[in-house]
């Protein structure tokens, strides 16, 4: 079996509802020399008889179930399998633009310096409508000042070199959630970041998301890691410009206590 160029890692916990359409969202792609690897977390509705069913059609969805084990040890396992060069990420809810891949390949083929590329992408409500867009930065400079601060990188938008974040250890499993921000955080202080101006993605707001069920869970963890790249940041020697008035942010922040 030909070893293709990108793995993309989708977890599926209770999914079923919108897991079609992000599925063959993939399947659409413009750059199909990718792997699918699908992950039923111990899904209780229909996810997993779909899931099944999707791959028994197309050979490049490999499928593995297993016991509810959470997102980020789900992401860390599949990093494992993954015999892509690059990964990326699909959210079960969430809908891939037909050239996301091809930009995002083009991008790292590129630029051999830099970990990971999101994008910025549309948001969309529960039944799909348009609702707005993001507004991200798009420079690795801009990426590591926002990060100082806020999560900058979407991601179920990202393309990242499976190397890079094997180096630094993978997703932290201690965390439930914001393991993405403090992924970017820890590559941000080895590696370039970037965010394409086009948008790759449509992304879903609903009540139902992580993001909306965990919010306190994210708040406490997000403080955390900034707090930690911040001490990291201070910790680097500055070797450049960028580097030096990174630090001066990173101290003033820390005087004034606004990451706290």
């Amino acid at each position: 079996m030909a070893i293709p160029t990108v793995s993309v890692i989708c977890s599926v916990f209770n999914g079923e509802r919108y897991l079609r359409e992000s599925i063959e969202s993939v399947l659409g792609q413009s750059f199909g020399d990718f792997e699918m690897l699908i992950t039923d977390d111990g899904s209780t509705d229909g996810s997993a008889d779909l899931i099944d069913q999707l791959a028994g059609e197309d050979s490049r969805i490999i499928v593995h179930h297993q016991p509810n084990q959470g997102l980020t040890r789900t992401l860390n396992d599949s990093l494992r399998r993954a015999r892509g060069r690059y990964f990326a990420r699909q959210d079960c809810d969430d809908v891939s633009l037909p050239g996301r891949f091809a930009a995002q390949v083009a991008w790292l083929d590129g630029h051999p310096d830099c970990a990971a590329v999101g994008t910025r992408y549309r948001r969309i409500d529960a039944e799909g409508a348009l609702i707005g867009f993001s507004r991200v930065p798009i420079s690795d400079r801009a990426i590591r000042f926002a990060l100082l601060t806020h999560n900058v990188i979407a991601h179920s938008s990202v393309m990242a070199r499976c190397d890079a974040v094997r180096s630094i250890g993978g997703y932290d499993e201690r965390l439930r959630t914001a393991q993405d921000y403090d992924l970017w955080c820890r590559l941000a202080l080895e590696w370039r970041l970037a965010n394409l101006r086009e948008p790759g993605l449509s992304r879903r707001v609903h009540g139902d998301s992580i993001g909306a069920s965990m919010t306190q869970s994210q708040i406490a963890n997000r403080n955390l890691i900034r707090t930690s790249y911040h001490e990291k940041l201070l910790a680097l020697p500055a070797r450049d410009v960028t580097g030096k008035v990174l630090k001066l942010a990173a101290r003033v922040l820390k005087i004034s206590g606004l990451y706290k």
